[in-house]
């Protein structure tokens, strides 16, 4: 019951994020693919069916591609301090990456989900081991039974980082650190 509601406000926190411009860090785009890149290889067994793996693989490539479409990356002026000279307070601007994924991240993350749940009839047929299956995705101690559901958030969310990425050469400066000058 504590991973679900940690789950939940997990979900809802992000959702807010993606709706408005926030400002660019590391962690907001690392977090989610080395979290289900770690899910994936933890779940994964080694009874796979190779044609499905690269099914889903190549599936959920398109769901990240079509995500990192509405990214929006901007640079920000932001005012930090004031210096007095002269009597006059003059401002000082430092600036920031924001960016918003917006409507098409979040509709893809449907799409991920309703592709996990074809998946899971695929493999299993609509009965009741259809229904634990699920709730075992949104436990973090599920069994081995779900490894092509977090090889689908695997992939899509590393796939849209890279999508990203290729999309914003400040955007790959910022989360590389490949440049400390955000204007540049």
């Amino acid at each position: 019951m504590g991973q679900t509601i940690l789950i939940v406000i997990m979900m809802l926190f992000f959702i807010r994020e993606q709706t408005r411009l926030s400002k660019v860090s590391r962690w907001q785009f690392f977090i989610l693919p080395l979290f289900s890149a770690y899910l994936f290889f933890n779940h994964l067994t080694t009874t796979i069916h190779l044609g499905a793996f690269l099914g889903i693989a190549v599936i959920s490539l398109m769901i990240g591609f079509y995500q990192s479409r509405s990214l929006v990356v901007r640079i920000v002026n932001e005012n930090r301090y004031f210096f007095v000279i002269d009597g006059r307070e003059s401002p000082m601007y430092q600036k920031n990456l924001y960016s918003k994924s917006g409507r098409t991240y979040l509709i893809g993350w449907l799409l991920a989900f309703a592709f996990q749940i074809v998946i899971a009839i695929y493999f299993h047929g609509f009965n009741r081991g259809f229904f634990y299956e699920l709730a075992d995705v949104f436990s973090l101690t599920g069994t081995k039974a779900v490894w092509y559901a977090w090889e689908i958030y695997f992939v899509s969310s590393f796939s849209y980082l890279l999508f990203a990425i290729s999309k914003s050469k400040r955007l790959k400066n910022a989360l590389l650190k490949i440049n400390q000058e955000v204007g540049e």
